[in-house]
């Protein structure tokens, strides 16, 4: 939203399964003078299969970028957001290549960040396995499948920088240059890192802790970026490319209408039409929710039928 003030023209919002939260604060902004890219960041399981639930290596995944081109495009992204915590929970809502397969219309797909499998591959020294990766990708998404590079200053950052950029040339995958965004101004740090002590329960004096290191994680200029960039402008070039082919606004409301009984009954206003939606607090797993189905099988078939 500040880069709007700001006078930026089209920003990519990377929010990582924050869809609702986005919502809210655009329905503040006119609609006409901003353009809102709807996406998620996932975590795609280590070793392919989410049903591999065995030790720390599936406690997590690599990242993926996702953004929606279209409004089929938005409609898989949910699915593989619904998807990733019905059946891939462990640790964190994770993902299949199986999964990505099946529900890749309509999305334009980025590498990500150093923790993306493309970088982790490059950072040891697998330079065909991340080319391996990166024509798989290719395959699946086409054109919409673009290689991330990004510069906050590590070292790392630094070591596959231009291996993403020969891996990109060499297959012929385009190049997006991105900056990751958790807080909006340069001279906001010191509250972001205050901020992630309340949040872990650390002191900001605990060695051992969660921190942004470097103080680059604001929403960068364009002037800022092209001169981090000066060695790949068409990868800057790109964000607004990517900007122009994201076509879908996320133009859905919900009002809540009353409370019976402990059950919260809810109204969706989408593309025109009005859906009826109720449901229940939040309870156990397993425990059932009316309708005489549980939680799980609520939340499965909400999935199946791609529910809004």
């Amino acid at each position: 939203l500040q880069a709007e003030v700001d006078g930026a023209d089209s920003p990519t919002l990377e929010q990582t399964s924050e869809l609702a939260k986005l919502k809210a604060e655009l329905d503040g902004v006119p609609k006409e003078d901003f353009k809102a890219i709807i996406g998620c960041e996932v975590y795609v399981a280590r070793r392919g299969s989410t049903l591999l639930k065995e030790d720390k290596r599936d406690q997590s995944g690599y990242h993926l970028i996702l953004l929606a081109k279209n409004k089929t495009g938005y409609k898989n992204i949910v699915k593989l957001d619904s998807l990733s915590y019905i059946d891939g929970f462990y640790g964190k809502p994770r993902i299949s290549y199986d999964m990505i397969k099946k529900h890749h219309e309509g999305v334009i797909c980025l590498s990500a960040c150093l923790a993306g499998r493309i970088p982790r591959l490059l950072l040891e020294g697998d330079y065909e396995g991340a080319k391996a990766f990166a024509t798989e990708m290719k395959d699946i998404y086409g054109e919409d499948f673009y290689i991330e590079i990004q510069d906050h200053g590590y070292p790392e950052q630094k070591q596959v920088l231009p291996e993403l950029i020969k891996l990109a040339k060499e297959l012929g995958i385009g190049l997006v240059a991105t900056n990751d965004v958790h807080y909006t101004y340069e001279d906001d740090v010191e509250s972001h890192d205050i901020l992630l002590c309340l949040q872990t329960g650390k002191k900001l004096s605990d060695e051992d802790r969660m921190r942004y290191e470097g103080g680059q994680y604001y929403v960068k200029s364009e002037e800022e970026m092209r001169k981090l960039f000066p060695y790949a402008l068409q990868a800057l070039e790109n964000t607004q490319r990517i900007a122009d082919r994201c076509d879908y606004f996320y133009n859905t409301t919900w009002v809540a209408q009353k409370t019976v009984y402990g059950w919260n009954e809810a109204y969706i206003f989408y593309e025109g039409e009005t859906y009826h939606l109720p449901y229940a607090q939040p309870v156990n797993a397993g425990q059932y929710i009316g309708y005489g189905v549980t939680l799980e099988e609520f939340q499965r078939k909400a999935a199946d039928k791609n529910s809004v």
